[in-house]
């Protein structure tokens, strides 16, 4: 393994030194995901990937476009079953459509960059440092789920939703033509309070 962890070619690591530990660039770009993250609980890093390494993942997603796992489920947005201890229009009883699908990560070559960029220690500590948490973080080490393409289609849908894990990292490959928006609510509820009548 070199000095950069096979990320070089990836990552511009010109604009971002995330390989430099006593950059002051890296220690600005820390300072501004937590900021963003306090702020609004999201972050955008523009620009983070290489064009021609974008590229190439996207090549590599059309590749493999028929080996696609599609999920077609209505579900709420705790992923759970319908209460029917409460009313019709609870959140717990508010189903809708899903569309969706992956390239799973065992379909990917050694060599994928995908691969590369999620086994990078490099990356995986600057994240834990960006997230601004103590508990330390790990690779995932499920060959499935580890680091998918998610696979979208033209009137494809993703409902609304609570995610299950404590944060996620995505790279975008390709730009919708049109739609494609992400929206979210932060700290829109709390360990001690569901707030059910804002999320319905």
């Amino acid at each position: 393994m070199n000095r950069i962890d096979h990320i070089d070619g990836i990552i511009d690591l010109d604009r971002y030194p995330i390989h430099r530990l006593d950059s002051a660039s890296r220690r600005e770009l820390i300072a501004e995901t937590r900021a963003q993250m306090d702020a609004v609980g999201c972050c955008r890093i523009a620009d983070f990937i290489r064009p021609e390494a974008i590229e190439t993942m996207l090549h590599e997603a059309r590749r493999l476009h028929d080996h696609t796992f599609w999920a077609e489920q209505t579900h709420n947005p705790y992923a759970s079953p319908a209460d029917p201890d409460l009313p019709d229009r609870h959140p717990r009883n508010t189903f809708q459509e899903r569309m969706s699908g992956f390239i799973n990560a065992d379909l990917l070559p050694d060599d994928s960059l995908l691969n590369r960029i999620y086994d990078s220690n490099v990356v995986t500590h600057f994240v834990w440092e960006c997230l601004g948490t103590t508990e330390p973080i790990y690779q995932w080490a499920d060959p499935l789920g580890r680091n998918p393409y998610g696979v979208m289609e033209t009137d494809h849908y993703f409902p609304w939703h609570f995610d299950g894990n404590e944060f996620t990292v995505s790279i975008l490959v390709q730009k919708a033509d049109q739609g494609g928006v992400f929206e979210y609510v932060p700290d829109i509820r709390r360990p001690d309070d569901e707030n059910f009548e804002r999320v319905q």
